[in-house]
This record gives C-alpha cells, structure tokens and sequence, in this order.
C-alpha cells in the first residue's frame, strides 16, 4: 500500500522505472532510524530530484517529520542548494536555510506571508518567519524535530518559491538573475 500511494502520489512527473526504483527503496528499508536514513539518502542520491521533481512530493511522506527523520548529510545539502538560488545557509546556523527578501510594500509581504501559511499548513511542515521594517521578510526552513535539515525542509522551499512575490524593485535588480 505505501509503495502505491509513493507511486501515485508523490512522483507522479518521474518516470515509471524511477518510480519503481523508489518503490524498492521504500519497500527493502525497516523503520529504525538508520533504515530510514538509508532510504532517505537513496532517494536523494538515485533520482538526483530538482526544485520541480521536489515541488512534486508531499512534507507529508512516510507520515511526516518526526524524531526519526533522516538527516541531510553536508554533501546532500549543497548539492540541493545549488537548486535553490534564493536560498542560504547562514554561517552561524547550519541547520537552517533561509530566505531574505525586500517586498515592494506591506501589502506585498503580507500578502507572501499569507501563501506561506496556507502552503506550510498544507504540508505539516512550519517554518519560522518573519518581517522588519514593514517589508523585510526572512523565512528559516529546519526540521524542528530533529533540529537539523531533513529533505521536508528543501520540499518545502520549492513550494514557497513558487508562490508570487511582489519584490522592491532595487531588490529584484540587485538579486534576481533572470
């Protein structure tokens, strides 16, 4: 039954021998902690997922994030941050990605904030944010449970960068590369 609902529902832009690749790898893992590791690593790894691959899936996989969820290794994290131009790590926290940005007005950033909450809610996955000087938005993506960056956290970006963003116009030419 998970295998078919991991089939159906969480890669349904990938190729059928993908998915069948992650139905095994799904299906040969146990439920301790390292078993899950492996598996999350695996997936990672074999499908080489990018920011579209990753819009696909669901924070809600495998039951959602909890003690047990696997870590991102270092190399998993900079490969997937590649991926990912709006995001950074910052130096003094590792364990978190984040997104800054200037909106064109209040109503801009309210109106993201708004979005972000209905995606995180969506997805059971929450990140922390938040916004200064009435259009300076920051949102920090970590996987509270584990206190570390699981895969959850980089789904969860790829569906906050889809959501519209009414930028400052500085901001937009000084940081969007078209």
């Amino acid at each position: 039954l998970l295998a078919r609902r991991f089939q159906t529902q969480l890669f349904p832009s990938i190729s059928s021998s993908s998915r069948s690749r992650a139905r095994a790898a799904i299906s040969s893992g146990g439920t301790s902690t390292g078993d899950n590791n492996n598996n999350n690593n695996r997936l990672c790894e074999h499908y080489k997922m990018n920011r579209e691959e990753l819009q696909s899936l669901s924070c809600k996989m495998n039951g959602g994030c909890s003690s047990s969820t696997p870590k991102l290794t270092e190399e998993e994290i900079e490969k997937l941050l590649r991926e990912y131009p709006l995001w950074r790590r910052e130096t003094t926290r590792t364990s978190v990605i984040t997104r800054k940005f200037t909106a064109k007005n209040w109503q801009a950033a309210s109106d993201f904030f708004s979005e972000l909450s209905k995606v995180a809610e969506e997805e059971g996955h929450h990140p922390d944010f938040k916004i200064t000087n009435y259009r300076d938005v920051e949102v920090n993506l970590s996987t509270h449970a584990i206190g570390a960056l699981s895969m959850y956290d980089f789904i969860l970006a790829a569906k906050l960068d889809k959501i519209p963003v009414v930028y400052s116009p500085k901001w937009e030419r000084e940081n969007i590369k078209e």
